[in-house]
């Protein structure tokens, strides 16, 4: 009866337990509810923000292809105004060398043809100076080209296009240049703001990689932040303020995946694929470069390819490729967050021979 007693005290403890596990397991399953609307609504973000990237890309390739344009237009038509500025310095000076009369100096009312109906209203004396002053004109005229005022007008209307057109092209150029300076704005202001969240986020992980010190990155050249250099300075924690060229192998690695991860947090993925970057480091630098993979691997699968034993240690999942026999290749897996019974590892070996 003792026992029995027992029993059932610890039947109503574990009823409490399993009460308690499932009230955290709905609260653990909303969580994750809550954290994959916020995932799908970053991943949306993102695109969106891609799309307006792309989009941007696209103009400013529009807009540059657009200004080449321009230019070519815009040189045709200097050289049709030098041509045309030409021929009407050359027409003038050949009238003036035959007939003696300065075009530029005629004023814009002169009567090249006289009006019949004013003739007959002069009197005979006026008329015959008037024909005796003609016929002087055309004496002088001598052989004159019929067709140079046709000529004259269709230059001149020839002329006057091609000043619209460069009007057109110039408020053209104007207007691209200032969507450019307007995109290059909006590109620097974007860039500024991701290279200051990437600077914070590397001062951190600098931090947590050498337990201590300081690190930053700088432009060579504020004042034109879109192509200026980045320079990169690093002082692990017990030395002074080096450049990456003075530091040893293993600090440059850590360095390098500190910046590396800086910028993976401003822009993050599902999926990151490391190759060999644990290869320069010690067991010190390798514990503290498998913290940051803890750290991150919450919200990322990370596959890495790795010699190293300490990084096999601490994964969830191995693929290696072994020779047995000669010729024979066997792909095997090895699950090591799934534990059987007896407290050792379940292996699902997947084979596939190659000869």
């Amino acid at each position: 009866e003792e026992q029995i007693g027992r029993r059932k005290t610890e039947l109503v403890e574990f009823d409490r337990r399993e009460e308690a596990v499932r009230t955290a397991l709905d609260q653990a399953f909303e969580r994750r509810t809550g954290l994959e609307a916020r995932r799908v609504s970053h991943e949306q973000d993102l695109a969106a923000l891609k799309d307006q990237a792309r989009q941007l890309e696209d103009s400013l390739k529009r807009v540059r292809s657009e200004r080449e344009q321009a230019t070519t237009i815009r040189h045709h038509c200097e050289l049709e105004l030098e041509k045309i500025a030409s021929r009407r310095e050359r027409t003038i000076q050949q009238v003036a060398d035959n007939h003696g009369i300065d075009l530029c100096a005629l004023p814009e009312d002169f009567p090249l043809f006289p009006n019949p109906e004013d003739e007959k209203e002069k009197d005979e004396e006026a008329s015959a100076g008037l024909v005796e002053e003609l016929r002087e004109r055309l004496h002088k005229l001598g052989p004159v080209n019929l067709l140079a005022l046709e000529d004259y007008e269709r230059e001149k209307e020839r002329l006057d296009f091609l000043q619209s057109q460069r009007d057109d092209l110039v408020a053209a150029r104007e207007s691209l240049l200032q969507l450019v300076d307007e995109i290059n704005k909006t590109a620097r202001q974007r860039f500024l703001d991701t290279f200051s969240r990437v600077q914070d986020n590397f001062q951190d992980i600098f931090g947590a990689l050498f337990e201590g010190g300081q690190a930053h990155v700088s432009l060579v050249d504020e004042e034109d932040p879109l192509e200026s250099p980045i320079e990169v300075a690093a002082r692990p924690r017990g030395k002074r303020l080096l450049g990456l060229g003075l530091l040893s192998g293993g600090e440059k690695a850590l360095t390098a995946l500190a910046l590396l991860f800086a910028i993976y947090s401003v822009k993050p993925s599902p999926f990151c694929i490391l190759d060999e970057v644990d290869a320069p480091l010690d067991d010190a630098n390798i514990d503290r470069f498998l913290s940051i993979i803890r750290r991150f691997s919450e919200h990322t699968q990370f596959v890495i390819v790795t010699h190293n034993k300490r990084t096999m240690e601490v994964a969830d999942c191995l693929y290696g490729v072994t020779m047995q026999e000669a010729g024979v290749s066997k792909v095997v897996s090895v699950r090591l967050d799934q534990v059987d019974d007896q407290g050792g590892y379940r292996n699902q070996a997947e084979e596939q021979v190659n000869e």
